[in-house]
């Protein structure tokens, strides 16, 4: 099977590049690395920041590259006080919380594309895979502000935000392809710093492990 891995940055990347030195096999608008292991191909994108990169690359990953599932990986930021850094998210639902149409019959986040203001995605064909059911919210910003925090929470019922994951979703559900986010909180909800380095070092760690233990087998 060809399995896809993207995130966003190379921060995110970084244990796993250090580990398993991956080939490049291209860094044009994207870079890419390839790996195997006993029983997969795997296509790495360092896709870039934000929704319309995640997008376009994930897009690249399906239509050049035939990945058949498609694993996101990275940090994200904690909108609930009993999350703390290093925990991780396993989600197969996620909501993108800047798109609004101003439906007065539908919610503030409904979208056309799945009917819905969450899109839910397809468990990849992993017996080790355990989602923890909990809801993943996207956006073009960066969010550092309690109070912004706590409406995002209200608005979508999501315990944590980034900048991709819901556009990845869409992008997978649009290809009917089997897509999960892998997230480890790298900031707090009582956080309100704009960029946390210990924070993002121990969640890139914890997010190699998940992968190492659940999905990378036996190199």
């Amino acid at each position: 099977m060809i399995i896809g891995l993207i995130c966003a940055v190379e921060i995110e990347a970084h244990a796993l590049l250090k580990d398993l030195q991956p080939t490049l096999i291209s860094q044009s608008h994207r870079i890419l690395y390839s790996f195997t292991d006993k029983y997969n191909e795997y296509i790495l994108c360092i896709g870039g920041i934000g929704k319309v990169n995640a997008s376009a690359s994930l897009q690249h990953l399906i239509d050049i590259y035939k990945v058949e599932e498609v694993y996101n990986f990275g940090i994200c930021g904690a909108l609930i006080s009993t999350l703390n850094i290093g925990d991780i998210i396993v989600s197969l639902q996620f909501v993108q919380y800047d798109f609004k149409l101003h439906l007065e019959s539908q919610h503030p986040a409904w979208h056309p594309s799945y009917q819905s203001h969450i899109i839910k995605t397809t468990t990849p064909k992993n017996e080790k895979i355990i989602p923890n059911n909990e809801i993943i919210t996207s956006a073009d910003n960066f969010v550092c502000q309690l109070s912004e925090k706590l409406e995002i929470h209200h608005l979508t019922q999501a315990i944590a935000c980034d900048m991709e994951s819901a556009a990845l979703a869409q992008i997978a559900y649009l290809n009917n392809t089997p897509f999960i986010s892998i997230r480890a909180v790298s900031d707090s909800s009582d956080n309100q710093l704009k960029h946390d380095s210990d924070g993002v070092n121990v969640a890139q760690n914890q997010v190699y492990q998940w992968l190492k233990l659940n999905l990378i087998n036996n190199i």
